[in-house]
């Protein structure tokens, strides 16, 4: 579709897209000229009719012998593509060089962002630190204590809080939970490093999540991130579920 729809004008001649784009185009052309020319194209120069006729008659009379397979755990590469449109989550059935590909974008979103740190000792808040930035076991800049909570909500919030603990202000419920949350993180960053930051900036992943994949100790970049991965969808999977 994407070429029916350069030779119409629709799109620029030459235009990378990958994935997603791709499969949008349909929606997007759909009763349109460029969505009957894909379909007469792809029926009249794409397809060999006569070939699949001729296979078909030879499974008949015997001349080709046909074996299934049927494969327990994930679709095929194949069926994979054509049950894609029609689950809710389809990275979840999906075949191992699809989940490998789903796992690499997920490394990619995670190392290209930005967090906030703040220090549970000195209660330095230190702003948009990059992830792949990040050395192997993270410090403070101010106290070099590894201390630190990664913040993916309000940093003035916590960093208050911090500081009114510090002072020995006495804290709300929710004050006292939102401290506690952090406090777990930064107990995580400090045994696990720079992973422990890398699987709390998932989604659907707190410190709790965290703190299993993480005591699994990989030996591996690619086991640790296929967990993150598999926790992710694990979450998205139940979520709607929480509040029945």
């Amino acid at each position: 579709m994407k070429h029916a729809a350069e030779r119409f004008g629709a799109l620029a001649r030459g235009r990378l897209m990958y994935g997603d784009a791709m499969k949008e185009l349909m929606l997007r052309f759909r009763l349109t000229p460029i969505y009957d020319e894909t379909i007469r194209e792809a029926l009249m120069e794409h397809s060999d009719f006569d070939g699949v006729k001729g296979i078909f008659k030879e499974i008949s009379e015997g001349k080709i012998d046909l074996r299934f397979f049927r494969s327990k755990d994930k679709p095929t590469p194949l069926a994979y593509h054509i049950l894609y449109r029609h689950v809710d989550i389809p990275e979840l059935i999906a075949p191992e060089n699809v989940a490998t590909d789903n796992m690499t974008r997920l490394r990619i979103s995670i190392e290209g962002r930005s967090i906030d740190m703040l220090c549970f000792d000195c209660g330095k808040l230190t702003r948009d630190a990059s992830i792949a930035s990040l050395p192997d076991h993270p410090f403070c800049q101010d106290c070099s204590s590894k201390l630190l909570a990664p913040l993916f909500w309000s940093s003035a919030y916590a960093t208050n809080i911090l500081h009114k603990k510090q002072d020995k202000q006495s804290l709300d419920e929710n004050e006292q939970k939102a401290l506690t949350r952090a406090r777990r993180s930064a107990d995580l960053v400090i045994a696990y490093g720079r992973r422990a930051i890398i699987a709390q900036s998932v989604y659907g992943i707190g410190p709790q999540t965290a703190a299993r994949v993480l005591s699994k100790m990989h030996e591996s970049d690619d086991e640790f991130y296929r967990d993150l991965l598999e926790a992710k969808l694990q979450f998205i999977a139940t979520r709607p579920f929480w509040n029945n």
